[in-house]
């Protein structure tokens, strides 16, 4: 059932912009900041006013039961979170302000929220903070977040990317918002489980470097003197002596800090934990432009030439060609038609979109960047559903400049560069494989030219095609990349300097006996690999 839902203070804007039904709301322009198979974000211009659109692209059952049953009714994640927010601005809890939701007939959904341009995301704030600082902005913080815990509110996915600090009153009075409500709720009293797990998921996305554990003390301490915790602490005596109730707050406070330990430490086995608690990116750096009716994402870079521009039409199958980007640049153009009945049909019985191959490749070339792996740039990637089983797609990407397949450039530096090339090489397969990120077994004899090296012997994938991602991590995958990397290493260097790239890869300055036996895993898979290669010939 198609409805909108307009706040009171915003609805007299909107009615002479002429945004009255939720199609003129989902067809507002905008650059997407972050994006799921189901949903995206996009920075908006509502009149004079910038705001945030949050469009559901479909609405999954579970999703309203589990709405219905936390008690917003049969409702999306929008209508959920628009609710919350209007409830959170009425209590004085910082966050976005809400301007509008809804949902068409075709079940499509969207939330409209103001941007807060003088907030800043936690961690960009503690990067550029000194060590005395970052006391104060732990102990308001732990006061913070206490705050709506003691109004009854809990948040679901408290990310340190979902915190924004504003110090524009001075860095005594910092204030602070939290974003993202599509999972909170509102309760007559907040439980230690759902407090301990919050301050987990904000522990385990900041990382040690951001927030030493002197400072993670201190946001504990003030939260604890801030909220409602007299349970805790296990009353209060009026005789009891100063020493002895400073010695139970101290037990208390290490009691919750081991508690906030052991959750963090296992949400850290999820890569999506792990990948938010890495260094934060700049701001914009993966942000795109949909357009075509969402066919077509372009970087803003290119947004102006390429806004209009559509990939040759071929036959079908996978293409690959090189064109002139805008500025006489290079560019490689993978582009696919392929007629997929039965996966189309297995989406729609799982109420799931269909996702091309180059579009799941333009998400590895994100999820590797948050990591740290260079990667050829992303220009424009798009896909477009012709009819229900046929699916046209390509991906656009800026090569990387001056650099050398990694098995031709060690046949020409000395032994001093070499030795760098392959500790580099160790660390880059290393990241990738925490972004749990592989190489395509039929890819691995080519892991020579999967690998360039860049200036300052940094070493760098040349291209994301042969490299797909995991859900979780695969220990066997990984000794088996390795092992391609020394195959392909043997060549060009000793033994002592496959050690060091071994030894490169654990993060270790010398072999432990852990590491000896990975070390013999990695050497097992290789002469596996020769049996298998002799046994072919």
């Amino acid at each position: 059932m198609a409805f909108v839902e307009i706040h009171s203070e915003y609805r007299d804007m909107l009615a002479r912009l002429g945004l009255a039904k939720a199609e003129d709301f989902l067809h507002l322009p905008g650059v997407v900041c972050c994006g799921h198979p189901d949903r995206n974000v996009s920075r908006v211009a509502v009149g004079e006013i910038p705001a945030f659109l949050k469009k559901e692209h479909r609405t999954r059952w579970r999703d309203r039961f589990a709405n219905s049953f936390a008690g917003f009714g049969w409702a999306t994640k929008s209508t959920r979170e628009f609710a919350l927010l209007t409830t959170l601005k009425n209590d004085g809890i910082g966050c976005p302000a809400p301007i509008a939701c809804g949902e068409d007939s075709q079940g499509r959904a969207f939330l409209l929220v103001r941007d807060l341009q003088q907030g800043v995301e936690l961690r960009h704030y503690l990067q550029r903070l000194d060590g005395k600082n970052r006391g104060t902005v732990a102990r308001q913080l732990g006061a913070a977040v206490a705050r709506f815990h003691k109004a009854g509110y809990v948040h679901g996915d408290l990310y340190a990317k979902h915190v924004l600090v504003d110090d524009s009153q001075g860095p005594e009075q910092l204030q602070f918002c939290f974003l993202d409500w599509q999972r909170g709720r509102k309760i007559e009293r907040v439980g230690m489980s759902a407090r301990w797990r919050d301050l987990a998921t904000l522990d385990a996305t900041i990382a040690e470097d951001l927030l030493p554990r002197r400072e993670r003390f201190e946001v504990l301490r003030a939260y604890l003197e801030c909220g409602d915790l007299s349970p805790l602490f296990g009353g209060r005596n009026r005789g009891e002596h100063s020493v002895a109730k400073k010695r139970r707050q101290v037990a208390a406070l290490q009691s919750v800090a081991y508690e906030i330990q052991r959750r963090s430490q296992r949400l850290l086995q999820r890569r999506r934990i792990r990948e938010m608690r890495q260094p934060p990116m700049l701001t914009g750096k993966q942000n795109l432009i949909w357009v075509d009716g969402e066919a077509l994402q372009v970087t803003r870079e290119y947004q102006r030439e390429l806004s209009t521009w559509k990939p040759p039409e071929k036959g079908t199958g996978l293409f690959f060609d090189t064109m002139t980007l805008p500025g006489k640049r290079i560019g490689h153009l993978a582009s696919r038609l392929a007629y997929q009945p039965l996966r189309s049909f297995w989406c729609w019985l799982r109420r799931k979109p269909l996702i091309a191959p180059e579009v799941d490749s333009m998400k590895v070339l994100f999820r590797l960047e948050r990591y740290g792996v260079v990667t050829p740039k992303l220009v424009a990637v798009g896909q477009k559903q012709i009819k229900p089983w046929t699916i046209q797609s390509f991906l656009l990407t800026e090569p990387l400049q001056n650099a050398l397949p990694l098995s031709e450039f060690l046949g020409r530096v000395d032994t001093r560069s070499r030795r760098a090339v392959i500790r580099n090489a160790a660390r880059t397969l290393r990241q990738m494989h925490q972004a749990t990120c592989y190489v395509e077994p039929q890819k691995h004899t080519q892991i020579g030219e999967l690998l360039s090296v860049t200036s300052q012997a940094g070493v760098a994938l040349s291209t994301v095609h042969g490299i797909e991602k995991s859900h979780h991590p695969n220990p066997v995958r990984a000794q088996r990349d390795l092992a391609a990397l020394v195959q392909a290493l043997t060549g060009h260097c000793s033994r002592s300097d496959l050690l060091r790239g071994l030894l490169a890869y654990t993060g270790q300055k010398r072999l432990s006996f852990a590491g000896k036996l990975f070390a013999r895993r990695v050497l097992s898979r290789l002469a596996m690999f020769h049996r298998q290669r002799r046994v072919a010939a």
